[in-house]
């Protein structure tokens, strides 16, 4: 549920350089009790104003 929630109401963008080439993620991955990809530099945005004002309401902030 909390994934669909991040999808639904952000706009998730790779980090540009200095140069504004786009960073490419490595493929690398942590392992441990749960397997997860190493961090990955993104920029989270809100898709509107709407969904801006449901993220504020949230009880995850």
């Amino acid at each position: 549920m909390m994934v669909a929630s991040v999808l639904h109401t952000l706009n998730i963008h790779p980090v540009t350089g200095n140069n504004e080439e786009k960073f490419d993620p490595s493929s690398e991955v942590i392992t441990g009790l749960v397997s997860a990809p190493e961090r990955v530099p993104c920029t989270l945005t809100a898709r509107s104003t709407n969904a801006e004002r449901l993220i504020q309401q949230s009880s995850l902030c």
